[in-house]
């Protein structure tokens, strides 16, 4: 095998034959060259195992799955088989712009805190025309606390120390949102970090999913993000609602059933925002950056429900809040949605 690569990328493939071969260019075309890309086909039913055996490339790993065991166990057969410092993760109908492995390693090298890093990327269409670019947050604070909201590290962007996600224990099985969960237990074991560059083409296509696994990656997100805001405050969500799992819901919608629900949610993020902001593995700036972020949810919530406690609570954790109020209040009386 010789020596070990400082990078395993890790490609997991299920019929993916219509792009595959445009996600493992892009790869083997990384200015970075110190890496193993391992392919591990699971059970495909399409053309891609022959697409897979066309390459000769030596930093190619091939491994052909005897049965589909979907992605959560491929992806740990692949933690299991890497032998690089990084593992990447890489989608089969992405694309990885030449510079990402480059710039994710040099990042990892300089520091060495950072167990997880995801980038920034653009959403592609089937016929790859470009689309939204994300605007991930940076800071392991900010991300730590936007993970009550969803996932804030794209998952086929990371690049992520081996020895953390072996310490982890890799993705927990029979969980669906794979990543969100894993993200939530890394964040209070090793610090997160998304670069600002776009450094990856995330393919979006009309979702084959059943409404079965849609409705079981959307509890999952809630069981997660319930899972963060617990992790924060250092107890059960309780005392903010009669039904701490339903208030949890909402806020991780952003939909609220009533002005109580609101009002509830809003107290519930001034009480995490408080924690974070107490939490000494932060830094000072992160405990700013979280306080101004719960600040600018509560006004959302307070110009949808108008509720003045909740207007109180925003400026108590942004003391500038009231000179950014004119504007808002110019924004109210001429915007026709209102």
């Amino acid at each position: 095998m010789g020596t070990p690569p400082l990078v395993t990328v890790l490609m997991p493939i299920y019929n993916g034959e219509a792009y595959l071969r445009l996600a493992v260019d892009s790869i083997l075309s990384q200015v970075f060259t110190d890496f193993e890309l391992l392919l591990i086909n699971d059970g495909s039913t399409d053309g891609s195992a022959a697409i897979l055996e066309s390459y000769a490339d030596p930093r190619i790993r091939l491994y052909h799955n005897e049965t589909n065991l979907k992605l959560t166990a491929t992806l740990n057969k692949g933690i299991s088989l890497a032998r690089g410092q990084y593992i990447a993760r890489m989608d089969c109908d992405d694309i990885a712009l030449p510079q990402r492995l480059n710039k994710q390693v040099i990042f990892m090298q300089q520091h060495p805190d950072i167990g997880i890093l995801g980038t920034n990327y653009r959403v592609i269409n089937s016929e790859g025309e470009p689309g939204t670019t994300s605007h991930y947050p940076t800071e392991h604070g900010l991300i730590r606390w936007r993970l009550i909201f969803g996932s804030y590290i794209a998952h086929p962007t990371v690049m992520m120390r081996t020895d953390v996600i072996h310490q982890l224990g890799g993705y927990r099985p029979g969980i669906v949102a794979e990543d969100y969960d894993l993200w939530q237990r890394a964040a209070w074991h090793t610090r997160l970090a998304n670069l600002p560059d776009c450094l990856h083409l995330l393919r979006k296509l009309a979702s084959s999913a059943s409404r079965v696994q849609y409705t079981q990656v959307y509890a999952s997100s809630i069981a997660t993000s319930l899972a963060v805001m617990t992790a924060i405050l250092g107890h059960e969500v309780r005392g903010f609602s009669e039904n701490p799992l339903s208030l949890a819901t909402q806020i991780h919608n952003w939909r609220f059933e009533s002005s109580k629900d609101a009002s509830q949610a809003a107290y519930l993020l001034y009480d995490l925002a408080q924690a974070s902001a107490a939490d000494t593995s932060l830094t000072s700036h992160e405990h700013h950056l979280v306080c101004n972020d719960a600040a600018r949810w509560l006004t959302h919530i307070f110009r949808k429900h108008r509720t003045l406690s909740t207007l109180i609570l925003a400026v108590k954790l942004d003391p500038y809040l009231p000179l950014r109020l004119p504007g808002w209040v110019i924004h109210w009386f001429t915007d026709p949605s209102h």
